[in-house]
Parts: structure tokens; C-alpha cells; sequence
């Protein structure tokens, strides 16, 4: 009787959804259930030592007592407990069934944006500060990719680049940069990065922006629009993979053609359920901050670029997709404007060069040297294949130069040539722990590796079943990679000058030439922010004097840290 009455104390008594916790009141029920059964069982015992030892001398014999109630069956505790069971279900499911009518509610009616500004923090890949409706978010983050590298450069190369410092084993700071990403009023993304890297290593004098942009989103029609200084829609390692997500140290082919980051405005957005992204922007050419400024100055200069992505294939959560991408560039120089002060700072000029796939001090292999001309044209095709912890990779690059003076024919009559350079890789990559690399459909870029074991190595002490070390082994990856470039033309050769006339004979650029090399790494992801990494590259360079032509072998190695 007790044990059903407080069942059913149980059962009648109000009970606030927010408060109800089935298993906790079913265990408190069995428990109580225990503790009576235990009483009875101990007041049974007392009742029959006192029935043992009689009523006490002299005392009238006391009254016979009531016969006991047998005790509760377990078919009747059971169906008691089914009955609390079955009232505490139906209070948590009615509980549910409000939380889900009133999401539906909020959801269908929105929210007002900026009407909750309070922020909550969290680390994700670096720490966010984000309102309860993310309407507000911003992200503060940098990286650091400190290098060293080994090289043996054989006679002729050692010959073609003599000047102290060149080939000298090294290390320094490929990368040190600063940022903070975010968003406002829900509609405007923003992202703000500053390199200092260069001015540690002597390339520039001061820090200077990378990436500064905004992201206008959710336009009609349009998508979005991003304004300010950021890469330009091109090649997949460049634009579609950013400087913390490579494969390998360096880029290869990619370095010699891409335009890089530019001052401009640029389109983008996806359509047919993510199958196909596109990106098309007007810049200004010579801001790529290369030289350590990110400004151009000069009239007509402009850079047209666009890239069309298409991944008809994404299946197994992005564990295996396919894209296909074709991208150009048309970029508008001024002949005139030779960026001498103080009329400008940065010239005017088409140049394309080349390096080894490992950086730390190499020289340039090829070089054009800068070729004054109209405008040219950049070209490439990209396929990117990921199927599981496969990934497989390949571009080609073409870039047509149209109307480069070189001397002259007759008083005032240059000499006018179109050369044409091309360039193109093959790379594959394992990760033989397992995992893959995922990509952003929308903008067809690459994304950050998940590990699925982090990486440590600890002395758990010597205590009971935690005796010894413990152990992580993080994600591996091996890639091997070839690129081959060409950067001769028969118009970067000698042209005899024409009698009397003045400057009408060039001399052919010595610079010129192919550059071809392969690559082979190993990478340890210790976790989503840092990873160790190793390359070793055999460059081979081809000038026109061959006793400038040579090989050198190089080990490289990397820390990366990126939050």
C-alpha cells in the first residue's frame, strides 16, 4: 500500500516539462521499493522474537491482532512501475512536441538581426565570438610556417648563380601572419590579414595586407560580391587551395603564372544545387604586394579574371568528389609606364619566373626578365580527383604575351612580338591513416584536414591500469608531384641591330628557359591546426648556355601552425 501510494503521489503530483527526468524518478521508485521491502522484512523479524518470548509475567494476554496483508506480488509492483513509465513518457513526449511547435514557430517567424548582441565564446580552429542567431561572428586567428632546407646544387648551377647567399642551407619564416574574419548583420563577411614575414626576411620594409576584403552575400541574382584586395579567381593551388591547406611546401608551376592577390572587385556564387561555382572580378594588376605595396597607379591597367568550376560528382559525406574548372585572365599594361619614380613604383611589365619547389634563400631557375607589351592572356584547365584518402591533381597553364617591344625596325617602329610560355603539373597524394581531403562546394576551394586520432606522446605514471606511455599518431600523408615549365621564345632571343639606327638590336635573355623538377612528401598532421612536414625536390635547369644548366637536390622542412 505504501509503495502504490507513493506511486501515485508520484503520478498526481503537477511536474514542470522542464523539470521531468524519467530515468531519475524511476530510479527512486525501485530504490524506495528496496528500502520497503527491507523495513517490512525487518519488523516481520521483530514481530516473531516477541511472539518467541511471550507476553511479560502477569499481563493479560494481549488482543489477537488483525490478520497481516500479504505482501504486494511483483506482478503488481511491475504493473505499477509500467503505470509511472507510461505518465512520464507521455509528460516528455507532450514536452518535446512543444520545443519542436515552438522551434517551427521561430523559425517561420525569424528573427530581427542585431536583436541579440550578447556573444558567446568557443574555440573552433582559433577563437569565436558569435551572437546566439550568428548574426554577428568574429574569429581571430593567425599562422606561423617556419622552414629549413638542405641543398647540393651540381657545378653548372653552382656556376649560373655564383652571388654570396645563393644555395647557402638555411632557414626562415615563410609565413607570419595575423588576421581576424568575421561577420555583420549576417549579410556582410569580412576578413582582415597582415604578412610580416617579409619585412623579417628582408623582402619588404614594412608589414603589408594579404587579405582585406568585404563580402557583400545574399545579393538577388548576383550571390555575392567581395570588395577589396584578395586572390583572384584562377589555378585550383592557388585560389582553390589556400597558403595553409597545401599538399606540399610550395606550389610548383602555379608560382610562375598565377596573378595572386590583387586590389578589385569580384562576383561569386554557385548554382544547380552547388554543382557548379563561378568567380569573375575586375583589379588593378600590379597591387599583388609582391614588392611590399599594395597599390597601383597607372591609366588603363586592369585585370579581367573569372573561373567556372564544375564537381558533378560529391558522394560518401565529401569523402569523393570530381572537379573540373577552366579559368583566364586578360590583364591591360601601359608600354609607357616603366615604374621609374616618380612617376610609379611598380612597372608596367609582363615577367614570368620561376623557382624551386622549395623556397629558404633559392634563386630564380627561369626568368623572362619583363617584357614590355600591350596586355596578355592567362589560361588554365584544373581536374581534381578525390576519391577516400586519394587525392589526384593536375593544371595546365598558357600565357600568351601580345605586342612586346624588342628594338626597333626603323625610327619610331618597334619591333613587335607575341611570345608564348606554358607550364603544367601532375600530382597524388595518400593519407594512410584514413582521411581525405574535403572541399568547399560553393566556392570550389579546399578546406582544413580533420584527423581522426590527434597526435601525442605522454607518460601516463605508473598507477594501476595507467602505467607507461600513451600514444597518438596523428594523420600521414605522402605525395609526389611533377612540373614542368617553359619560358623560352624565339621572341626572347638575339635581334641584330639595323645600321644607324640607334637601340634597334636586343640581346637575347640569358634568363630563359625550362625548369622542370619532382617532388616527393610526407606530412604528420598532429592536429586540425599544426603539422610537421618534409620535401625533398630534384630541380633541373635548361638555359641556353648549357654550362649555366644544371640540377640541384633539396630537403626541405616545415612547421605549420594555423588557428
Amino acid at each position: 500500500m505504501a509503495v502504490m501510494a507513493g506511486a501515485l503521489a508520484v503520478a498526481g503530483a503537477p511536474l514542470r516539462a522542464d523539470e521531468v527526468d524519467v530515468r531519475g524518478l524511476l530510479e527512486r521508485l525501485e530504490r524506495l521499493e528496496r528500502q520497503n521491502e527491507e523495513l517490512r522484512r525487518t519488523l516481520e523479524q521483530h514481530q516473531e522474537v516477541l511472539r518467541q518470548l511471550g507476553p511479560p509475567a502477569g499481563a493479560e494476554p494481549a488482543p489477537a491482532e488483525p490478520a497481516t496483508p500479504a505482501p504486494k506480488s511483483a506482478a503488481k509492483d511491475a504493473a505499477i512501475r509500467d503505470i509511472v513509465r507510461d505518465y512520464l513518457k507521455e509528460v516528455n513526449d507532450r514536452q518535446k512536441a512543444e520545443e519542436e511547435a515552438k522551434r517551427k514557430a521561430a523559425q517561420e517567424a525569424g528573427y530581427e538581426i542585431g536583436s541579440d548582441l550578447s556573444m558567446r565564446a568557443n574555440w573552433r580552429d582559433g577563437v569565436q565570438l558569435e551572437s546566439a542567431n550568428r548574426d554577428f561572428r568574429v574569429h581571430f586567428g593567425g599562422r606561423f610556417q617556419a622552414d629549413s632546407a638542405w641543398f647540393n646544387p651540381d657545378a653548372g648551377l653552382s656556376r649560373a648563380f655564383p652571388t654570396t647567399g645563393n644555395w647557402l642551407d638555411g632557414a626562415d619564416f615563410r609565413r607570419i601572419r595575423c588576421r581576424a574574419d568575421g561577420t555583420v548583420w549576417e549579410i556582410f563577411d569580412f576578413f582582415w590579414e597582415m604578412e610580416f614575414s617579409q619585412g623579417i626576411n628582408g623582402q619588404a620594409t614594412h608589414p603589408f595586407p594579404t587579405d582585406i576584403f568585404i563580402d557583400f552575400k545574399m545579393l538577388p541574382l548576383l550571390g555575392n560580391i567581395a570588395v577589396g584586395h584578395y586572390k583572384e579567381p584562377f589555378s585550383m593551388t592557388d585560389y582553390g587551395t589556400p597558403d595553409s591547406f597545401g599538399v606540399f611546401m610550395e606550389r610548383a608551376v602555379d608560382d610562375a603564372f598565377s596573378p595572386d592577390r590583387n586590389l578589385g572587385i569580384m562576383w561569386h556564387n554557385a548554382y544547380f544545387n552547388d554543382t557548379v561555382a563561378i568567380a569573375s572580378g575586375i583589379f588593378k594588376p600590379n597591387s599583388d604586394a609582391r614588392s611590399g605595396n599594395v597599390f597601383d597607379y597607372g591609366d588603363g591597367e586592369y585585370a579581367y579574371s573569372s573561373r567556372i568550376a564544375f564537381m558533378p560528382i560529391y558522394a560518401n559525406d565529401g569523402r569523393c568528389w570530381l572537379l573540373f574548372a577552366l579559368a583566364w585572365s586578360h590583364r591591360i599594361l601601359d608600354p609607357d609606364d616603366a615604374g621609374l619614380p616618380p612617376n610609379a613604383t611598380n612597372p608596367s611589365r609582363a615577367r614570368f619566373q620561376i623557382r624551386p619547389p622549395i623556397r629558404v634563400n633559392s634563386p630564380v631557375l627561369a626568368d623572362t626578365g619583363p617584357m614590355q607589351a600591350d596586355n596578355f592572356d592567362l589560361y588554365n584547365l584544373q581536374l581534381s580527383v578525390n576519391l577516400g584518402s586519394v587525392l589526384l591533381q593536375g593544371e595546365y597553364y598558357n600565357a600568351q604575351v601580345h605586342n612586346v617591344r624588342r628594338g626597333a625596325f626603323a625610327p619610331g617602329v618597334p619591333r613587335l612580338l607575341n611570345p608564348t610560355f606554358q607550364g603544367w603539373y601532375a600530382q597524388a597524394s595518400w593519407f594512410i591513416t584514413g582521411e581525405y581531403h574535403p572541399i568547399n562546394r560553393k566556392l570550389g576551394r579546399l578546406l582544413r584536414v580533420q584527423p581522426n586520432e590527434l597526435w601525442f606522446f605522454t607518460w601516463q605514471g605508473d598507477r594501476g591500469d595507467r602505467r607507461g606511455f600513451a600514444r597518438g599518431w596523428g594523420a600521414w600523408e605522402i605525395a609526389v608531384r611533377y612540373s614542368y615549365v617553359d619560358l623560352t621564345s624565339p621572341a626572347l632571343g638575339d635581334f641584330p641591330g639595323v645600321p644607324g639606327l640607334r637601340n634597334s638590336g636586343v640581346r637575347a635573355v640569358t634568363t630563359a628557359g625550362i625548369e622542370q623538377d619532382i617532388t616527393i612528401s610526407i606530412s604528420c598532421f598532429l592536429n586540425p591546426q599544426m603539422r610537421l612536414q618534409a620535401n625533398y625536390a630534384r630541380a633541373l635547369r635548361r638555359v641556353a648556355d648549357p654550362t649555366k644548366s644544371g640540377e640541384v637536390d633539396i630537403l626541405g622542412m616545415r612547421f605549420w601552425f594555423d588557428f
